[in-house]
């Protein structure tokens, strides 16, 4: 007599010969194949609303950091702009020397005058050629921020970049290329003695998936000898 026909005896039951397993109601059946597709299926189906969640955040995270990018160098050309000589600088109508051999994007033709000077960052200078119209009878800047598709024919493209967006080495990002148009308009009138608006038309391109997306802003303020101000 076993052991399991002891236990049986002491307990008040009858030794059917079955394993003990059975006689309790545990099954050890295992999982058909249907089974494990469903169940993988399943898986496989929260696997991807995660990734789906993964890409959409990747691909809104990489467009926020080339817009702020491309609004961090515009303010800070407009804030250079600012501190210029108003009657000098603003444009510079005389050929500077040294344009020729320190222009980070000469551009493919040789700029001439009226143009301005700005820095970048700590490395790299350039002059942004532009509209300088002295008649304040006349406005040329666009009062509205262009399409994306227009051209522009009407002003001087300047070409910034491609301007890394990280200094680290081996980092890879997107770099960010700026297409940037400038016009200084003569402002006069009753309330105005003298004074200067100044308006920046900006587009970049970024890769959004397969796609490549444009976007295009403007910069307006009035400059004057005695300070700036910026219009909304």
């Amino acid at each position: 007599m076993n052991t399991q026909s002891v236990c049986l005896q002491c307990s008040g039951r009858r030794d059917t010969g079955r394993p003990l397993v059975a006689e309790m109601g545990v099954s050890r059946r295992g999982l058909t194949l249907l089974e494990v597709m469903v169940a993988m299926q399943l898986m496989a189906l929260v696997l991807l609303g995660f990734l789906d969640t993964f890409i959409q955040s990747r691909r809104i995270t990489e467009g926020s950091v080339m817009q702020m990018a491309a609004v961090t160098v515009v303010a800070g050309l407009v804030e250079q702009m600012k501190m210029l000589d108003y009657d000098i600088s603003m444009p510079a109508t005389q050929t500077d020397s040294e344009q020729a051999d320190h222009d980070a994007f000469p551009g493919t033709v040789a700029k001439a005058v009226p143009y301005i000077r700005v820095r970048l960052n700590q490395d790299q200078a350039t002059w942004l050629l532009c509209v300088n119209n002295i008649d304040s009878s006349t406005f040329t800047a666009p009062t509205e921020a262009p399409a994306s598709t227009s051209t522009l024919d009407q002003a001087k493209k300047n070409t910034l970049g491609p301007l890394a967006l990280s200094s680290v080495p081996g980092a890879k990002s997107q770099a960010l290329k700026l297409d940037l148009w400038v016009w200084v308009d003569a402002l006069t009138g009753n309330d105005v003695a003298e004074a200067k608006c100044v308006t920046l038309v900006y587009a970049y391109e970024f890769n959004d998936g397969t796609r490549v997306r444009t976007v295009i802003k403007r910069e307006v303020f009035v400059r004057t000898p005695f300070g700036a101000r910026r219009l909304n």
